[in-house]
């Protein structure tokens, strides 16, 4: 499938090392999210529990009818009102989940625009902010810092032949990591795919419907890729993406500790993932991104509406 949803949780560790999600699509939409109140009112909290993948039901649409404005959570709403009337149509999340791990801190949000495009950072804070507070230009506030949490932007300024070939340079990036050939495997019980070789360890490769899915990762996280692989195997089983003009691409990272479904025994560190889905939706560029929790960025995904400004 591809659209509503629920997760598991992602904790934060020091340790960096290296996991890769690639996915490549033909969907993508549904959820909702409350605004930059105490962690605890913002979101609900993931389960750590394992999850088994199942094949992916296409069938069904997603609603393609315009939310209210109550939809919306307020940090959202405000930047989205503080936008004005902008000449395309507007697309934005109603949902952008606080990883489990950073319950006690608050959502952060700064909101720009030019004539083809807009966006949103958000960030984690230890205490409640407005919409575009200075304290959140602050570098530690700002993509790369410890406190930036994810962004979302769209954009019109591309022709529609450069965007499929953003988004094709984009996918490609998946096979150039296989230093092998690929050989059969299996994903999950009702799902096959392939493996390689990456330099570092195993590419783990798949479609569901039209979607083409990749999970890269390093050795030391041991068997995080197929764990990772099942999780967002399961995710898109039972959601819906916003569909895509063509492909979508999703690219997912991990960092150090091990996988929250498939941790060494006695250990109870979980990697920081982190995700970046790329898509394109009423001659737009979509982009969405997750520092901190390659789920959370799903959840995002599936979350964005149409927005009409006034």
């Amino acid at each position: 499938m591809l659209w509503g949803l629920p997760m598991t949780s992602i904790q934060k560790t020091s340790a960096r090392v290296g996991i890769v999600v690639l996915v490549l699509s033909g969907g993508l939409m549904g959820c909702s999210r409350s605004s930059p109140r105490h962690a605890s009112s913002v979101l609900h909290k993931r389960s750590n529990k394992s999850t088994t993948s199942t094949t992916s039901k296409q069938t069904k649409s997603p609603s393609t009818s315009g939310p209210t404005s109550a939809s919306f959570p307020t940090l959202i709403l405000e930047g989205l009102q503080k936008l004005g009337k902008l000449p395309f149509q507007v697309l934005a999340p109603t949902q952008v989940p606080i990883p489990s791990g950073d319950s006690g801190k608050y959502l952060g949000a700064t909101v720009g625009s030019s004539t083809t495009s807009y966006s949103f950072n958000f960030s984690l804070t230890s205490s409640q902010l407005a919409l575009n507070d200075p304290t959140l230009s602050d570098p530690s506030y700002l993509p790369g810092g410890a406190n930036f949490l994810g962004s979302f932007s769209e954009s019109t300024g591309n022709t529609g032949a450069s965007i499929s070939s953003q988004l094709s340079t984009l996918a490609s990036e998946l096979d150039s990591t296989c230093r092998s050939q690929l050989v059969a495997t299996t994903i999950a019980p009702t799902i096959s795919g392939q493996s390689c070789a990456n330099g570092t360890g195993n590419t783990l490769i798949w479609s569901e419907g039209n979607w083409r899915i990749g999970v890269v990762a390093s050795n030391s996280l041991g068997p995080a890729d197929t764990a990772l692989a099942g999780q967002i195997a399961s995710f898109l089983s039972d959601h819906f993406l916003p569909p895509p003009t063509g492909i979508g691409v999703i690219k997912a990272q991990a960092t150090g500790g091990q996988n929250v479904v498939d941790s060494a025994p006695g250990s109870s560190s979980t990697p920081t993932t982190s995700i970046e889905i790329t898509y394109s939706q009423l001659g737009a560029l979509v982009q969405i991104n997750d520092s901190l929790d390659a789920i959370g960025g799903l959840e995002m995904a599936v979350s964005v509406r149409s927005y009409n400004t006034q």
